[in-house]
Parts: C-alpha cells; structure tokens; sequence
C-alpha cells in the first residue's frame, strides 16, 4: 500500500478545535464499527480506528500521527479515496465491521453494514459482491413448557430483487432449522431485539444461545429496540411498498404474525418507507424451509463450499482455489457467479426440477456452438443490472458528487443498458436455432429428451426474451433518437485499436 497520504488540513485553529471537540463528544462505539470522517478530497480515521487501519491496511504503525485537543492525546490517518474504498472492502464484506461516514464536522452520519450496502456501493465493485448480501429480523417466541415448542419468526430483505420474505417455524433447542435458513438464505446480517430477557431480569438462556448460533454462522448481529417489533403499521406500509391493497387479505401471510412484526422492525431499521422510490416496486412471500436441502455451518465449512471471507487476505488465487465455489466460479457475469452462490447454498429436493436443471445444463454442454456464443458475445458483456437500475431509480440530490460527473455516469448506466437490450433480437434467434435443431432430429431414442429441452428453453428464456424485446422496444428508442451514438461508437472501436 502506497505510502503517500493526503495531509489532514484546517481552515484555521478554530476548525481544528471544533473537529476534535465534535469527535471527543460522540457516544461509545462497539469494536467492530469504524468511524470515518469525510473531508472532501480524503477521510480521516482517529485513535482506535487508526490503529486498525495501520495494522490491516498499511501494515506498520508508521503512518500513525498524532495530536492533541482539550489535554488529550489523538491519534489519526488521512486516507485517499482508492485507500478508502479498499478499507470499505475489507472491514465490511470481509470482516464484517458496521461503518460510520460522518461529514467533515462528525455530523450526519451515513450507516452501512454486510446488510445494508445501499451507502457505500459506489465504493464497490460488482465483483466484490458475487453473492447477495441479505439482511433478516428475526424474533423467538420461547413455550418454556415444550422443549421443541420454540417459535421463531423471520423476515429477510434482499436489496438486489427488492423481495421481503418471511418464515415461520417450531424449533428445538440446538435451532437446527434456524441455523439451515441462515444458510440457505446466506444472511449477511441479522436484526435481533435488545434485552430479550425473562421476567427476572436475567438473560433468557435460549436468547443466548440464538446469539451464539448466530455469531458461530459468521453474521453480525445488530440490536434494535423490542418496540420496533411490532404490526401497527405494516399492512399499510406493506401496501405502498407493493402497490397492493391486498397485499395481506390472504391468510397465508396474514397470519404470519411473527413474521411481520419483524419485517416491520426491517423495514423501519433499513428506511424503506422514507424512500418514494420504492413505493410499488417491491414484492413479498413466503419462503418455504423445506424446499432445499438442510446444511449446518459445520457442513458448509467442513465441505469448503465458500472461500473464507473473515480474512485480510481474501483475495489470493490459493484461497479462492480452496472452495468448490472458487473452483467452479468461472463465470463471465457477476449475475452467473451469485446464481452459482445461490445453487450451493440451496441444494434442490424436488426430483423434477433437479431433473429439469440437469437437462438444460446437459444442453448448453452438448451444444458447442451455442455454449460459445453466450460465454464470448452475450454473457461477457452483461452489466451487474440490479446495481445499474439502483442507480438509475436513485435521485441525483442522493449524491454528493459533482453533478456533470454525476450526469455523465448515469448517462453511462443507460447506454450500457441500451447496448444489451439490442443483443436480444440476435439471442432470441440463435436460441431458436439451437432448438429448431432438435425438433429435426428424428431419433426415436431421443425424443422425449429433446421435447424436454424445447419445452423448458421456451418458457425459461425465449417467452421471455420475447416478453422483454416488446417492452424494451420504447427504451431503444429513446436512446436512439436522443443520444449521438455514433460518437459511442467511435470510440468503442478506437479503444479496441489501442488494445
């Protein structure tokens, strides 16, 4: 790591004196949250803080200064912006630290976490995120009459496809389906309520438990207030949230109490009520526990299914080689590799669709052709969409970024979303092709696997596809009669020359 730092400026004595008093003045922090202070062209990192930056980023206590404000002593670290955004990378993905961004006065904070992304995503790359990152609430319900009468409620948010789930479930004592939930949903992050503790005021033993459960999962834990689970609200704030006014008419979710009074606690906790952008752009439903096969933390770590994130040195090829995740991770889109995340995590148990995935993968194997066309011209130029949209739908006073530089990104956002959409006509077609070619293969043996095949390619992809050229249509468009794309072009095909 480059040596060269930005130096920690003031306007005069009295700015200095009112950064160090406004720092000295805030409340105690846990161990794993970094405070960072955003001064403009750099952030600045203090005492504890520095000290772990030194350590973990710089590797020598070298880079740490030091000095003094009201009789005590501070130490502290300037930071670039590309040191700043591999800080972020590490703390919060790898090592799952909680993140404070305040402004140059230790003023309005912005909070980030595994779970919660949406104000430090512009420091990542897609690449750093090839699984999702989901954040749950979850709430136990303790019958300390029945051993195995524990209730446990959990709703889970998952920022990319905008869906809550929720799930109910019984439990016994060691939380078995607790802990294959966690797994399977890979939850980065879990809202747990403050002092769940019995009428005696001691800690509820099951309560601790659950923690440790959690905690040996590697998910953090975030406490909220208990009065945050609660279902005052929710059937209102899910309506407008979906744009459904029967979004609980039906029992099926409706009686999910539980489950709703924690999905009221994450709505509240991630703010989704407060941002119009979402208002009937998310979905809710029922998460079926039994619909994949249960895997314990012991069983994902004993089978090296993931590489190790809780390490500084994550990204060397001998950890990523180490996991069958690494292994098998040659995915040309960020979309591919949290696909694959997710099959791992979720091994199927219906024979028919296991059988069904069998065959189209048999497919795209035996078709050489095919296989090379999606991997070299469609499948290589595919953006990470969800974080694309995210930013589209944004609002620009959201950002703190210069506004042309700002406008100039956006603009990129769309054309990078035009330059696919007019892939689709060309995929449309060589799917077709590949499965025209097996309605002319006569052989008896054959047939019923070849009906297979073009039975799920047409409602998996090319109804679809089909479905999305006809929306698509308006949005080419736009950019086509709005946008010199000439000059796009021109530059694509320089660049290629320079290469």
């Amino acid at each position: 790591m480059s040596s060269v730092r930005p130096d920690l400026k003031f306007a005069d004595k009295s700015d200095e004196n009112s950064f160090y008093k406004s720092y000295l003045r805030l409340p105690v922090k846990s161990h794993k949250t970094l405070r960072i202070a955003d001064r403009g062209d750099y952030y600045t990192v203090l005492d504890d803080d520095a000290e772990f930056v030194a350590d973990s980023i710089y590797k020598t206590s070298s880079v740490i200064k030091t000095t003094s404000s009201q009789g005590k002593s501070i130490k502290y670290i300037t930071l670039s912006p590309a040191v700043f955004a591999n800080l972020i990378k590490l703390s919060v993905l790898n090592l799952g630290y909680k993140i404070e961004i305040y402004d140059k006065n230790w003023i309005n904070p912005k909070f980030a976490s595994p779970g919660n992304l949406n104000e430090i995503e512009e420091f990542l790359n897609s690449n750093d995120l090839n699984s999702i990152n989901l954040i749950s609430s979850l709430k136990l319900i303790n019958n300390n009459s029945n051993n195995d009468n524990r209730k446990i409620g959990l709703s889970f948010y998952d920022q990319n496809t905008k869906k809550i789930g929720l799930c109910e479930f019984n439990d016994n004592e060691l939380f078995s389906n607790l802990e294959s939930i966690l797994i399977q949903l890979g939850i980065k992050e879990c809202l747990l309520p403050s002092n769940n503790n019995g009428s005696n005021n001691n800690i509820d033993p099951d309560f601790e438990k659950l923690e440790q459960l959690i905690d040996r999962c590697d998910i953090v834990i975030t406490h909220i207030k208990p009065s945050e689970y609660n279902d005052k609200n929710i059937e209102q704030d899910l309506i407008r949230l979906t744009g459904n006014d029967l979004i609980l008419s039906t029992n099926e979710l409706s009686s999910m109490k539980i489950s709703l009074n924690c999905c009221n606690s994450l709505i509240n906790y991630l703010g989704l009520i407060n941002d119009e952008i979402n208002f009937g752009n998310l979905s809710i439903f029922k998460h079926n526990l039994s619909k994949y096969m249960r895997l314990d933390y012991a069983a994902v770590k004993a089978l090296n299914l993931f590489p190790n994130h809780n390490s500084v040195n994550n990204n060397n090829s001998m950890n990523k080689n180490s996991s069958l995740f690494g292994l098998l991770n040659n995915c040309k889109s960020i979309g591919g590799s949290r696909l694959l995340s997710q099959w791992l995590k979720q091994p199927l148990l219906d024979i028919n669709k296991i059988k069904e995935r069998q065959i189209i993968v048999g497919h795209l194997i035996n078709d050489l052709s095919l296989r090379n066309y999606l991997q070299n011209s469609i499948l290589n130029s595919v953006p990470d969409i969800p974080k694309l949209i995210k930013k589209l739908y944004s609002s620009s006073s959201s950002s703190n970024n210069n506004k042309s530089t700002y406008s100039s990104s956006k603009l990129d956002d769309v054309i990078r979303l035009y330059q696919l959409s007019i892939k689709l006509p060309e995929l449309l077609e060589t799917l077709q092709n590949s499965i025209d070619d097996l309605q002319d293969d006569d052989d008896d043996d054959d047939g019923d696997n070849n009906k297979s095949i073009i039975e799920l390619f047409n409602n998996i992809w090319i109804k679809p596809i089909k479905n999305y050229i006809e929306s698509l249509l308006k949005f080419q468009e736009l950019i086509e009669t709005t946008i010199d794309l000439s000059v796009i072009e021109n530059a694509t095909s320089n660049s290629s020359r320079c290469k």
